[in-house]
């Protein structure tokens, strides 16, 4: 016979090896020892031990005094533990004063301890009968013998259904989601929540005896888990939970990356970390969570209206660079212009100088065949020899030239007098020719000025661009969250207040592009119909719905990843200073600001599109069940487009083969019948969901240009 005595004062250890002839191996247990390490100890020396000997009032740090009946309570540990082996077999004596009645009246729960196999001893009248009851009693031969046996004696009370609702569903069903949901084995799950031998309390392990198919697990599909982690290959989640250390963190990131991190990392961190591989970002308080949103929002809306001061300075400069070309090229015209006219003046001066030379040289020419007979008649004059015959000769000779010289003098005068005519225009053509030269390096100056500036403003564009990425504000692709996050504040809020709901309202009014699946204890239908109304992803139960079930809700998510570029783009359009639109047909181009009431609808009807697109059939209530979501998102692109181009004639759809074909499938959509080729009328089709985002993505991209004309 090997007895295992455990006491917590070494009088009782002296007396029963007096009363056992020594065959006693005693463990010693205080105030500092928890129930897994009496456990543990018991375990290692049960191999070949017969009974097990516990005193009722037994200390340890679970149950501090000895009116906490810590020794009773290891006794049904010890039964209702299964995984112990050959110790939960063991026959087992509880040593009290007190006697088996004022124990039941201090708890129900240990009538197990009348179960066969145990016997309460009070020690002032029965000890001396101790060796022949330990060798009455046998131990069971297998486990399915003891629960048998001890199942009438166990019992399940309203208490322990109490702390199932909420703590089982929230800190046991973490070994289950991390074996079905992250693909962990039951070992893994064992380290990281209380479902093991010393730490799982006795509600739950009488939860299990009673209901084993809760233990059950059912195995996923393995290429489910791989399209998980494709899926998150470059993405991150956020998890708020106040109780994600039981496994719940792990087991999301356990399912998203691979390899993991080890589950320590998430059992000692702060209330709010990142995983290393920034996979995983957890906030376990309700202010926390808070502050994060709104200062991922803010952050969203002072970089939105960044992007929109940006946006305006490119258009700016654009303006102002397509204003400086203009005057480039109206100053070369001008330089060319002035370069022509200096050309004819230049043409005209030379004609005029060339003329003026002539009739110089004719006139010199005069001059200097009359200069002899002039001195001739001069000398006659004088005195000087000859005859009255030679000198009236030189004088009619003289006479003769006279009106000849004159012309050649009037032509010379005349020829001088367009030559100063013709020097005053190449001179001003001259001058002109000059300005205009100046003035194209000026205006090629500002061009260049201008470019500058333009480069500049791109830059910033792209600057504000690229802050505006979600991973610059609100890096997370999913958010797990948690329905109660303050305990026990959130047990008397209604539903519309519990921290969650809050939570999740303010993430779909911030980020509605961001799937939320929430991740609560809480079974109730009024709960997951609220959660539902605000746009939540997914309602999945702990404890209850099945690791699976939770992956197939994920995966079914995969789409609406996709939408986040839209939303951002929906936004940029809301900020947007002034949306451009042809209102003509032609290439006039119109504006609407801020308040416009065409522009109002527009940004409507793009919001209730992304909202058919994220949220189905529930975000529009007034659908009727024979509207196809879709159907409804290409009609509101065709009124988008009815409005971007008002009063434009046929010719223009005609010409315009992109804007014609998607107006074609907004009529086609418009009208519920279609004929067949015998003319006979048959329900057409719904438009299916590549259509809706390719019409929305051109809407958007139309929407978002700056010179929105054919």
């Amino acid at each position: 016979m090997k007895v295992l005595a455990v006491c917590s004062d070494l009088q009782t250890i002296a007396s029963l090896e007096i009363l056992l002839d020594g065959d006693v191996v005693p463990i010693f247990s205080e105030t500092g020892n928890d129930i897994l390490s009496i456990l543990t100890e018991l375990e290692a020396q049960a191999k070949d031990a017969s009974h097990v000997m516990i005193d009722a009032y037994l200390l340890c740090r679970e149950h501090p005094t000895p009116s906490d009946l810590g020794g009773a309570a290891l006794a049904m540990h010890i039964r209702l533990t299964p995984s112990l082996e050959k110790l939960s077999l063991l026959p087992l004596v509880v040593l009290t004063h007190d006697p088996i009645a004022w124990l039941l009246r201090e708890s129900p729960d240990y009538i197990l301890l009348l179960a066969p196999a145990c016997e309460v001893l009070v020690r002032t009248s029965e000890e001396v009968t101790l060796p022949y009851l330990l060798e009455q009693m046998q131990s069971f031969e297998n486990l399915e013998e003891m629960q048998r046996a001890i199942r009438p004696f166990v019992l399940y009370t309203e208490a322990d259904e109490r702390m199932r609702e909420h703590s089982y569903r929230n800190r046991a069903g973490a070994s289950r989601f991390l074996q079905e949901f992250s693909g962990a084995t039951a070992d893994e799950a064992i380290l990281l929540h209380f479902d093991t031998a010393g730490t799982a309390p006795l509600w739950l392990k009488k939860l299990y005896f009673l209901h084993p198919e809760l233990r059950a697990v059912s195995v996923g599909d393995a290429d489910d888990l791989g399209k998980l982690r494709r899926m998150f290959q470059a993405r991150s989640v956020l998890v708020i939970d106040d109780e994600h250390r039981f496994g719940w963190s792990y087991g999301i990131h356990r399912a998203l990356s691979d390899p993991p991190v080890s589950p320590e990392f998430f059992q000692n961190q702060a209330n709010d970390f990142w995983t290393e591989d920034r996979k995983l970002r957890c906030v376990d308080s309700f202010q926390a969570a808070m502050n994060l949103l709104e200062e991922s929002s803010d952050l969203l809306q002072e970089r939105l209206q960044t992007w929109k001061t940006c946006e305006q300075a490119l258009l700016d400069c654009d303006q102002k660079q397509a204003k400086a070309n203009k005057s480039v090229t109206e100053t070369k015209q001008k330089e060319s212009s002035c370069k022509e006219q200096l050309t004819k003046s230049e043409e005209k001066y030379e004609k005029c100088q060339a003329s003026f030379q002539a009739a110089e040289a004719a006139m010199l020419d005069q001059f200097e065949k009359l200069a002899p007979v002039a001195f001739d008649i001069m000398e006659e004059d004088t005195g000087s020899p000859g005859s009255p015959e030679v000198k009236q000769k030189l004088v009619m000779d003289a006479h003769t030239r006279a009106p000849q010289l004159s012309r050649i003098v009037e032509s010379y005068k005349s020829a001088s007098k367009s030559l100063a005519d013709a020097e005053a225009p190449r001179e001003q053509a001259q001058k002109d020719c000059a300005d205009a030269q100046q003035e194209k390096q000026a205006a090629e100056e500002g061009y260049k000025q201008a470019q500058r500036e333009y480069q500049q403003a791109r830059t910033a564009m792209s600057s504000a661009e690229a802050q505006l990425q979600p991973l610059n504000y609100f890096p997370y692709s999913m958010v797990f969250l948690d329905l109660r996050l303050e305990h026990p504040e959130d047990e008397q809020q209604p539903i519309e207040e519990l921290t969650g709901m809050r939570l999740l309202k303010k993430i779909k009014t911030c980020f509605p592009d961001v799937p939320v699946i929430m991740m609560t204890a809480s079974a109730k239908a009024l709960s997951s119909e609220k959660a539902r109304s605000l746009g939540v992803d997914g309602y999945w139960t702990k404890g209850i719905q099945s690791g699976n079930m939770l992956r197939q809700t994920v995966l079914a998510c995969a789409e609406k990843l996709e939408l986040r570029a839209i939303w951002l783009n929906i936004q940029k359009i809301q900020h947007k200073t002034n949306l451009y639109c042809n209102t003509s047909g032609s290439s006039n181009v119109s504006t609407l600001p801020h308040g416009n009431s065409d522009r109002k609808l527009m940004e409507r009807w793009l919001v209730d599109s992304f909202l058919l697109l994220q949220r189905g059939r529930d975000s529009l209530p007034l659908l009727s069940s024979q509207d196809h979501p879709y159907d409804h998102i290409i009609l509101n692109m065709g009124l988008i487009q009815e409005l971007r181009f008002k009063h434009v004639q046929d010719a223009f759809w005609e010409s315009n083969t992109s804007e014609e074909s998607f107006r074609k499938m907004r009529n086609n959509v418009a009208h519920a019948f279609r004929s067949n080729q015998q003319r006979q009328l048959q329900p057409r089709e719904s438009c299916n969901r590549d259509d809706a985002l390719k019409f929305f993505r051109h809407t958007l991209k139309c929407l978002l240009s700056n010179m929105n004309s054919p």
